[in-house]
């Protein structure tokens, strides 16, 4: 796992575990991020995070494989996107 290597972490087999878990057409670099973060907040879980950036940047990816890795690891995920507070006309 090249990113766990450049973020000085070890790399486990629950950690290899989890990332064959991930969508395997969706970016490594994304799964990797993905596993990395669900593992840290596993046992130190955040409040909140939130993730933004423009239409089209590449938001919805990394958002499913960080709610999917974070519930292998036993934490409780919920998806908000702007879009689901807009009524259309």
């Amino acid at each position: 796992m090249k990113i766990a290597q450049l973020a000085g972490r070890e790399v486990t087999p629950l950690l290899q575990e989890r990332l064959a878990m991930l969508d395997p057409s969706a970016p490594r670099d994304y799964r990797e991020i993905a596993v990395l973060l669900a593992s840290e907040w596993a046992t130190d879980p955040p409040g909140f995070v939130g993730l933004s950036g423009g239409q089209g940047a590449g938001k919805s990816t990394p958002s499913r494989l960080i709610a999917v890795a974070c519930e292998e690891f036993g934490l409780r995920t919920c998806g908000l996107r702007l879009g689901d507070f807009c009524l259309p006309r």
